[in-house]
């Protein structure tokens, strides 16, 4: 019985080896040349941010950068349409972005998703309007599509409802 034991676990250890090197390339690397620029392209846009610097932060992306999910996750805006919500809503809230982290990946045809690098960053977003000085804090995501350097695309994710009911919206319960 000893015997059959043995070479069942024997049998069991072999195939279990053999698959985990036989693993297929899922097509995401985190070990690629510009890892850490697109980190730091990710860190000074956040940096522009917290200074209220609209004209830094456009500097950041493509010409044909799409800027997605500012406002409601339907909103699709172009780098300049970026740069004039930003010079305005500079001019009303100041931002503080606390508690980021970062990460990038490189994929290839094997991703589920377009081939190319990408960066993303979480953390906690802070916005303070000057004038009443009130503030609404939420959690964020960003997804930034970076093609030689720039972004091509930035997604964001956030809850919109604390900026809302800060500026004075408010939420009427159903009556059901």
């Amino acid at each position: 019985m000893k015997t059959i034991t043995t070479t069942f676990y024997t049998f069991l250890l072999l195939i279990t080896i053999s698959f985990t090197t036989q693993a297929q390339d899922k097509g995401v690397t985190l070990d690629f040349d510009n890892y850490e620029a697109n980190i730091e392209l990710l860190q000074n846009y956040v940096a522009a941010m917290k200074k209220g610097d609209a004209k830094k932060l456009n500097s950041f992306f493509t010409e044909e950068a799409l800027i997605i999910g500012l406002g409601n996750t339907n909103d699709t805006i172009s780098k300049e349409e970026h740069l004039e919500r930003y010079m305005l809503t500079f001019k009303t809230n100041d931002f503080n972005i606390t508690q980021d982290i970062y990460l990038s990946v490189k994929t290839n045809e094997n991703a589920p998703v377009t081939s190319g690098e990408y960066g993303f960053s979480w953390g906690t977003v802070t916005s303070t309007d000057k004038k009443t000085k009130k503030s609404a804090t939420s959690r964020y995501h960003v997804v930034a599509l970076i093609i030689s350097g720039k972004i091509a695309m930035l997604m964001h994710y956030y809850d919109t409802m604390p900026f809302a009911l800060r500026d004075g919206a408010t939420l009427i319960p159903s009556k059901n």
